[in-house]
C-alpha cells in the first residue's frame, strides 16, 4: 500500500526520502506505543496489588480499568483509581487516605520517569493533544476509538517531527554557509 503511494512521486530521491520518513515515523510512533503499553502494565500491576494488599474486592478488574485511564497523562491513574480509593473508604477512610497518597506518589514517579527516560528514547505527545484525543475518540467509537486515535496521532506527530528535523538540519547547514561566505 505505501509502495504503491509512493509510486507517484516521481523523483526516485524524494521517494527514498519519504520512505525514510515514513519508516522512522513509524518506529517512533510504535516504539511510543509500546512504552504506553508498558506504562499502562505497570499501573495496573501496582493498581491490583493495592487491591490484595487492602483486601479490595474485584481487584483484577479494577486494575484493568486503572490501566485503561493510565492512557491519559498526568491525572488518568488518579481518576481510575476512584473506584479503588471509595471502596476503601467504604472499609476504612484511613486506608482510603493511605491509598489516595500512594497513588499521588506513583503517579508523579510515574510522570517523572515518563518524561525523563521515555521521552528521550521514543517521542514526547503533549498531554493536551492525549486528553482531547483520548476523549474524543472515546466519544466517536469507543475504547477501540481511543486507542485507535492516539495510534493515528502520534504516527503523525512522529512524521510531522521528521519533517521539522530535517527543516533543522537544513537551516542550520544554510547558516553555516553563510557565515563563512
Amino acid at each position: 500500500l505505501v509502495s504503491g503511494a509512493l509510486s507517484v512521486v516521481p523523483d526516485e530521491k524524494k521517494r527514498k526520502e519519504l520512505l525514510a520518513k515514513l519508516a522512522n515515523a513509524y518506529h517512533r510512533s510504535t516504539a511510543f506505543a509500546w512504552a504506553q503499553i508498558g506504562l499502562s502494565l505497570s499501573t495496573g500491576l501496582f493498581a491490583y496489588t493495592i487491591c490484595r494488599a487492602y483486601n479490595i474486592p474485584g481487584g483484577g478488574l479494577l486494575a484493568t480499568w486503572v490501566a485503561f485511564w493510565n492512557i491519559i497523562p498526568i491525572f488518568g491513574t488518579l481518576i481510575g483509581s476512584l473506584p479503588i480509593i471509595i471502596l476503601a473508604g467504604a472499609q476504612s477512610v484511613k486506608d482510603a487516605a493511605i491509598i489516595l497518597t500512594l497513588v499521588i506518589l506513583y503517579e508523579v514517579v510515574e510522570s517523572y520517569l515518563r518524561h525523563r527516560y521515555l521521552g528521550t528514547h521514543t517521542m514526547r505527545l503533549d498531554s493536551i493533544v492525549s486528553i482531547v484525543v483520548f476523549f474524543a475518540g472515546l466519544e466517536m467509537y469507543g475504547l477501540g476509538g481511543a486507542l485507535t486515535g492516539l495510534l493515528i496521532v502520534s504516527f503523525l506527530h512522529a512524521f510531522a517531527a521528521e519533517y521539522s528535523d530535517i527543516n533543522i538540519v537544513k537551516t542550520k547547514r544554510k547558516s553555516k554557509k553563510v557565515a563563512t561566505t
